[in-house]
C-alpha cells in the first residue's frame, strides 16, 4: 500500500523540496497538501487550471 514503506516522503521538484504520500491501491496516487503548493485548498477548477497546472510538479 505504501510503496516507499513510508507515511510521507519528499520528493525535490525544481529546488523545492515538497511533504507528499504515496499510495498504491491498485494505481499509484500521490497526496499533498494544498499549503505545500502555495494554495488554500478551497479553489475554484478554473483557479487551479490558472496556478498549477502546467508545473513541473504535476506534468507528466
Amino acid at each position: 500500500m505504501l510503496p516507499s514503506g513510508r507515511t510521507q516522503d519528499i520528493i525535490p521538484v525544481d529546488g523545492r523540496n515538497y511533504k507528499v504520500s504515496v499510495v498504491d491501491a491498485g494505481n499509484i496516487v500521490v497526496f499533498i497538501h494544498a499549503e505545500e503548493l502555495g494554495l488554500k485548498g478551497m479553489e475554484t477548477p478554473g483557479r487551479l487550471k490558472e496556478t498549477v497546472i502546467g508545473c513541473s510538479l504535476l506534468s507528466g
